[in-house]
């Protein structure tokens, strides 16, 4: 035993037969505090975060002429990234839950499933009440449990309510916190909930800890934007959740906004979304250098960083996120940082952030980069009926994509049309397309809601819909 680690044991003991435990832990509590006591086995540490709701191409990481992600940028540097990743799943829960046992979507069944209605290409209720919404059940072993079985001490913070106890997402982890609503763990709250789960939840003289941060601020409801702000116009702060039938993104939908208002709005939109990218990207910066200067991120720490889906700012007459495939909710950026050289496939399947997290390596065989959407429990934009509400199966391979929706079969080439704009002819489809298509087509849910799930989802305002 060091003669550090014999003063550490000798003035505990004498702390205890002073005052006890309570006065052991605010002693502990400083000396954690002024960074006198750090980590023993810190070597190892794997950090894996979510910058949630971030698409690729609004990252100054991927060229966007904003500068929104400079800390993204920086981390970049001394490791590998992708631009062309693809989420799992359309929103929060499957691209999680994927992210968490390393399966698709289709298999891991974590998502709301719409009931087939006897008239094909309908829903059976465009509030969606009637959709089952169902959790990640026991029968896949998580991430957080996999590495709990490693010697890790696995933790978690996330602003997004929707990783709550229902979700079945917690599995494995030791302690954390999830934020009730969308908006409260959001800048400085959200680097306090770390430190604190830091601090009471991380042995210090224990193993390397697994961390996993899901940061919102790109979310929204968004914040709107301050005066004085180096790159943005001051905007208000802007929100579809609970909205009713007379605010901006109802009208969008239904084709009373006029021409000029339009566009107004969109720029209000995409202005407030970028602030929000940026001020996540901020949050990350933070997080990542709390857990330097507490020792447990120094040298060999690995880090993986992505996001779970983009947003649609109004392409393809579309909002918000969840109900498509399309590039700008599909296409997420991915880094990631201490192990060594690695190469990074391209397109690159959001499900290996599993493997990367893991093992710290890219498989042998790298699986197709596909994409399945359904109805999403976020009934707020309900107006769009069937266009947006069908089933949609989308597969990547090279710069050329793959689209079925109901009726609409489509191939786009991204490298000329990186926001699949005009459908090119075809000819024939890839086989693996194919046999995607049918399972998407024919994918049922076989039980009931997870009501816990359902319950989480409302509190978050998920749930909400027009009046």
């Amino acid at each position: 035993m060091t003669r550090t680690r014999l003063l550490l044991v000798g003035l505990l003991v004498v702390l205890v037969a002073l005052g006890g435990p309570a006065v052991v832990d605010s002693w502990w509590t400083m000396l954690y505090d002024l960074g006198k006591v750090g980590p023993r086995q810190a070597r190892g540490t794997v950090v894996l975060v979510v910058l949630d709701n971030v698409r690729a191409d609004h990252t100054s990481l991927c060229g966007y002429s904003r500068p929104t992600t400079p800390n993204l940028e920086k981390l970049a540097e001394g490791g590998a990234h992708s631009c062309r990743a693809y989420a799992p799943g359309t929103w929060t829960l499957p691209s999680h839950a994927s992210y968490f046992t390393g399966v698709p979507m289709l298999e891991h069944g974590a998502h709301d499933i719409p009931v087939p209605s006897e008239v094909e290409g309908t829903a059976p209720n465009a509030g969606g009440a009637d959709i089952p919404i169902r959790g990640l059940d026991g029968t896949l072993p998580t991430l957080a449990e996999q590495m709990a079985a490693r010697g890790y001490q696995a933790i978690i913070v996330s602003a997004n309510p929707v990783l709550g106890e229902g979700s079945g997402l917690l599995r494995g982890f030791s302690a954390g916190i999830v934020a009730p609503q969308f908006g409260v763990l959001v800048n400085d709250n959200a680097l306090r909930a770390v430190e604190q789960v830091l601090r009471e939840n991380l042995d210090p003289m224990g193993g390397p800890a697994f961390i996993v941060v899901n940061l919102a601020e790109a979310h929204q409801p968004w914040d709107g934007v301050p005066a004085g702000h180096p790159w943005l116009p001051a905007r208000e702060p802007l929100s579809f959740m609970g909205a009713g039938a007379e605010e901006p993104f109802a009208r969008f939908y239904s084709g009373d906004m006029a021409e000029g208002e339009r566009g107004a709005f969109l720029a209000q939109l995409a202005d407030v979304y970028d602030y929000g990218i940026w001020r996540a990207d901020r949050s990350l910066g933070a997080v990542l250098e709390l857990l330097r200067t507490r020792g447990w991120c120094v040298d060999d720490c690995r880090v993986v960083v992505t996001s779970d889906h983009g947003e649609l700012l109004g392409e393809h007459g579309l909002i918000e996120h969840g109900f498509f495939a399309w590039e700008p909710n599909a296409r997420v950026p991915v880094v990631v940082t201490g192990i060594g050289d690695i190469a990074m496939p391209e397109p690159f399947p959001g499900v290996l952030v599993h493997a990367l997290a893991l093992d710290g390596r890219i498989p042998d065989v790298v699986p197709a980069a596909t994409q399945a959407a359904f109805w999403h429990p976020h009934a707020a934009l309900s107006s769009r009926g069937a266009d947006g509400g069908d089933r949609m199966a989308v597969y990547w391979s090279g710069a050329e994509k793959w689209v079925w929706q109901g009726d609409l079969l489509a191939r786009f080439d991204l490298a000329a049309d990186p926001l699949e704009g005009v459908p090119l002819p075809i000819h024939g489809e890839p086989p693996p397309f194919g046999s995607l298509r049918e399972v998407v087509k024919n994918y049922v849910a076989t039980d009931s809601a997870d009501e816990d799930l359902r319950k989480q989802l409302e509190a978050a305002g998920y749930l909400d819909a027009y009046e």
